[in-house]
């Protein structure tokens, strides 16, 4: 809403937020209170022939944003309570947000999930992982600001057999991690690679065509110290991501509130990720090279790594914030590469080779 006197008009709903709207508007409170403002947007660009229609457009976004009330409810501020501010109708995501936030509600600090992720941040020295190579950071300094790396991997042909090979222990994630954990140890040294992997949490029918921020995360460990090869790495991730899915159903806000105050955030990110999506099924995804077609991620300030690896009909795309450090570039530098060579070796050999 962009009228401030018509959002306070709006009868309250309520229906909370969900844990990761939440924690997201915590975190952006968090650091503007450090004096540190951070876009917070997604966003796409895309070319389409023709003159832009701009009545038609603004149609076709109006009856969009009409449909899904997600994208007309707002936040306000209650005291120190992330409250909703419009009534909706079933199968939305505000509805969602309301039972998810029910469900984690009803855990305490007992719960296995709970202890789970204690010990897997206890494993991490008392916090959430960070990509585990040099970044070149000043533990003493300011947040660093962010530099955007984004590239073709590798083409249609190397991704098709990279994920025919990979299919049996959970396709082009699960080696995607492997490649990551194998690389990282070569890099930093570190003999378990530690990360939080996201899944999505539309586990019912009907939220499938609603628009909301459906994600949760789940802790991972993988020994890359002397592996036997890329297969056995891999059966260590199927192994990991079976074992650990579940974690992702409640929200690491929650966790995080129920393993006590230790988790202030200072960064924008409070982890770092590796992800994979396979966006092919998107429909009009086969028409997205032609149309330029990308997405706008937001680079601001941070000490984390996150990277995302997505699956197009042309080929595997990697992008990735990170660092602005010459030490952070560089390393990055080498992961890159020697992921491309990676699944272009098991591409072309198959999961038994020695990375």
């Amino acid at each position: 809403m962009s009228d401030p006197a018509a959002a306070e008009a709006v009868t309250e709903d309520l229906r909370p937020p969900a844990y990761v709207q939440e924690s997201h508007l915590r975190t952006v409170r968090t650091v503007r209170e450090d004096g540190l403002f951070v876009p917070t947007r997604l966003g796409a660009a895309f070319d389409m022939p023709g003159a832009a229609d701009l009545d038609v457009l603004q149609e076709a976004l109006c009856r969009w944003t009409l449909r899904h009330e997600t994208l007309r409810s707002g936040f306000r501020w209650d005291d120190d309570e992330g409250r909703a501010e419009e009534r909706a109708p079933i199968s939305s995501y505000v509805d969602f947000c309301g039972i998810e936030q029910a469900d984690a509600d009803r855990i305490d600090d007992t719960h296995a999930i709970v202890a789970r992720w204690r010990e897997f941040i206890n494993r991490c020295d008392g916090r959430l992982p960070n990509f585990p190579v040099d970044l070149g950071l000043d533990p003493s300094g300011k947040l660093p600001t962010q530099k955007l790396m984004r590239e073709m991997l590798v083409d249609a042909d190397d991704a098709a057999a990279f994920e025919s090979y990979c299919r049996p222990y959970g396709g082009s994630p699960a080696g995607v991690l492997a490649a990551t954990g194998l690389i990282v140890h070569r890099i930093g040294g570190e003999p378990v690679y530690r990360t939080v992997v996201p899944f999505h949490t539309r586990v019912k029918s009907r939220w499938l065509d609603s628009v909301g921020w459906y994600v949760g995360g789940a802790p991972v460990e993988i020994t890359t110290e002397r592996p036997a090869g890329f297969r056995s790495v891999l059966e260590q991730v199927r192994a990991a991501l079976r074992a650990n899915m579940p974690l992702a159903h409640v929200p690491i806000a929650r966790v995080l509130r129920l393993l006590g105050a230790g988790f202030r955030p200072t960064s924008p990110d409070l982890y770092s990720i590796v992800s994979f999506i396979d966006s092919r099924a998107t429909p009009g995804s086969a028409d997205w090279p032609e149309q330029k077609a990308y997405g706008l991620i937001r680079v601001s300030y941070g000490d984390q790594v996150c990277v995302w690896t997505t699956r197009l009909h042309e080929g595997l795309q990697f992008a990735s914030r990170y660092p602005d450090t010459d030490i952070a570039y560089e390393n990055m530098r080498r992961y890159v590469e020697q992921l491309r060579d990676a699944i272009v070796t098991v591409a072309r050999q198959g999961p038994d080779v020695c990375l």
